[in-house]
């Protein structure tokens, strides 16, 4: 096979580091790069995918000196033996299957948290895909997003995972989310809606959870995104002469700026327009929501409630 690849495209497809990849080569005769004219090291797509291999059982607990020396398709061989190992050993996280769709979400939530342990982000992204055939939007959110990223948030928590895996399934899944709530078209007379978190509230997940539960009942969704003034908030519900603003409230360390810019919210919004909040932070601070006429959600299932309940009775 023709060796083209200079060494910058190895470790780039590889993520080995150029130092790595030389102490493999000189210690372990890993691979044999070919030489260009000039004297550069080239690679072949064999010798690729034997790094990449050789990476991947690395970085699964095998040492480099017991597999460094095998041939390619060992190296495959031992590779995907490992992988469904560690499917097997994701399944003690998932629920046992009950049903036919059960059978279905444990599949796709053992393959996604196999995927977010590898930082295989398009393996993920492809887990996604096939959920969205598989599930419907309610059981894709509720049975297989919510508990897969409470369970990445445990792990990293408990040192089971890095923050790079955390981060990279919380990219994936926020694209995800925000692609999901765009492919539905409003009908032009739907209620408006808008989704955000405050100041202070960096988490917005449960902001594109809920935008998509809106876009899936019919409102026309705008997404503002996270950490946004009251102010502006307030500015935008009056350019979009939005119905209803929903505001997510996972943690906060400032309990003084969240009442501030709730009551901030409230006071320039207009009495005229629904404002729902959710998330823990919501719920531990609900006196204070209920006396600003701010609804409370627990749960997507109840804030699916609370708007199809504003669409039948509109404001």
């Amino acid at each position: 096979m023709k060796a083209q690849h200079p060494i910058g495209v190895v470790t780039s497809r590889t993520r080995l580091t150029p130092e790595l990849l030389r102490a493999w080569e000189r210690r372990y005769g890993t691979v044999v790069p070919q030489r260009s004219e000039t004297g550069r090291r080239l690679y072949s797509e064999a010798d690729i995918e034997k790094l990449q291999l050789l990476k991947r059982l690395v970085d699964g607990g095998r040492r480099i000196s017991d597999v460094a020396g095998l041939t390619l398709d060992a190296l495959r061989e031992l590779a995907r033996q490992d992988r469904d190992a560690r499917l097997e050993d994701t399944r003690r996280f998932v629920p046992s299957a009950s049903s036919e769709t059960d059978s279905a979400v444990s599949d796709l939530l053992s393959r996604a948290l196999l995927s977010v342990e590898e930082l295989d982000r398009r393996g993920f992204e492809s887990v996604l895909g096939e959920a969205t055939v598989k599930l419907s939007p309610t059981r894709l959110r509720e049975d297989l997003i919510v508990p897969l990223m409470n369970h990445i948030g445990e792990q990293w928590h408990a040192g089971g995972l890095r923050i790079a895996h955390e981060h990279m399934a919380t990219v994936v899944v926020k694209s995800f989310l925000y692609a999901m709530q765009q492919k539905r078209l409003a009908s032009e007379n739907a209620p408006r809606l808008l989704a955000c978190t405050l100041p202070g509230f960096r988490h917005e997940l449960g902001a594109l959870l809920a935008a998509s539960v809106a876009s899936e009942l019919g409102w026309d969704v705008t997404y503002l995104g996270p950490d946004i003034p009251a102010a502006e908030i307030a500015a935008a519900v009056h350019q979009r002469q939005a119905s209803a603003v929903l505001v997510s409230l996972v943690f906060t360390d400032d309990a003084s700026l969240l009442q501030r810019e709730l009551r901030w919210l409230r006071e320039l919004s207009g009495e005229d327009v629904i404002l729902l909040a959710g998330g823990d932070a919501a719920l531990a601070h609900r006196g204070l929501l209920d006396e600003l006429g701010i609804l409370c959600a627990a749960s997507l299932e109840e804030f699916s409630e609370q708007l199809s309940a504003l669409r039948r009775s509109p404001p």
